[in-house]
């Protein structure tokens, strides 16, 4: 089988700078003194916050919405191993002994054969969850079989 390939997902990339757009307006309104006249706005605790916030999104610019726009692969599975961009790990089918999926959360669940598990988050993957599971366990499936 050819190697298939996964995107960034561009939704998950652009949701918290739409958040983040939220709560600038909420922040200036509150700074502003429509919701509470009088109060001291410029503590060292709004101040943190804001610098918590720009680094989020400095961080989340660095690992999501860069490779996004760049449209690099997320996830890539071939025959004989699958790479997650994210987490920097290449699985080889050698090493796994089972391929789950938890609909909680939209994670694909691979406990290795020596006991660990990894888990790939598809929030972040373009594509639909269920195809991106049959894509693994069917990759999966074929490299145990050509095994035997």
């Amino acid at each position: 089988m050819n190697p298939e390939k996964f995107y960034y997902s561009k939704w998950f990339t652009w949701f918290p700078f739409v958040n983040t757009f939220g709560f600038v307006l909420l922040e200036y309104y509150d700074h502003s003194g429509i919701f509470r006249p009088g109060y001291n706005y410029f503590s060292p605790w709004n101040c943190a916050f804001e610098v918590f916030i720009i680094l989020f999104l400095i961080n989340h610019s660095i690992w999501y919405l860069i490779p996004a726009l760049r449209r690099q692969t997320i996830l890539e599975i071939d025959d004989e191993k699958l790479k997650f961009r994210i987490k920097n790990k290449i699985i080889y089918w050698d090493d796994v002994s089972k391929v789950n999926y938890g609909p909680v959360l939209d994670v694909v669940i691979i406990k290795l054969k020596n006991s660990k598990t990894t888990k790939i988050y598809l929030n972040c993957v373009k594509g639909d969850n269920e195809l991106v599971y049959r894509a693994v366990l069917g990759h999966f499936k074929q490299a145990t079989s050509s095994e035997l």
